[in-house]
């Protein structure tokens, strides 16, 4: 396969078929100019290599646009592919984040159930010492009481301390 071969398996975009007609469009017209003219062949010749310049400098044009599309959308789609690992693994990071906040609110309320339980302990125990110190009094008065009668019946005054 020749040079020709190679300029044809370049893609050919719509923008590219368009420049290729204009181009053999040129090309023609070039060459008719060169003979109404009554040109020499050396002037038609000259013509003919720059027009086969342009049009190698338009393949190359195409080739390098196309290859810079192939780029472009070769690092869009790596970005995309980038961006969906990161939202993958920030999920998974919130789920994570979610089952520990989950567990540390399972151990905050059995905690908070152990304390309510001490407090509920802590308020009979001081019922308890209540209803003993109030016990205590009515005993004291009862048996200052006792005294006090006995201290009239025998007319005996108690010590003062």
């Amino acid at each position: 396969m020749g040079r020709e071969g190679k300029e044809i398996v370049v893609a050919e975009s719509s923008s590219q078929v368009h420049q290729n007609a204009s181009l053999l469009d040129h090309q023609e017209s070039a060459a008719n100019d060169c003979e109404r003219a009554g040109g020499n062949s050396v002037d038609r010749d000259a013509a003919l290599a720059q027009i086969a310049m342009e049009k190698k400098f338009a393949y190359i044009k195409a080739w390098e646009d196309s290859e810079k599309s192939k780029a472009d959308n070769k690092a869009c789609k790596k970005l995309y592919a980038v961006e969906a690992w990161e939202n993958i693994r920030r999920a998974c990071i919130e789920v994570e984040l979610k089952q520990i906040e989950e567990h540390f609110e399972k151990k905050r309320a059995a905690y908070e159930e152990i304390m309510k339980n001490k407090m509920a302990d802590i308020h009979r125990s001081a019922e308890e010492k209540r209803a003993a110190v109030v016990a205590k009094k009515e005993e004291d008065k009862l048996r200052l009481e006792a005294a006090a009668e006995k201290f009239r019946v025998t007319g005996n005054a108690p010590k003062v301390t």
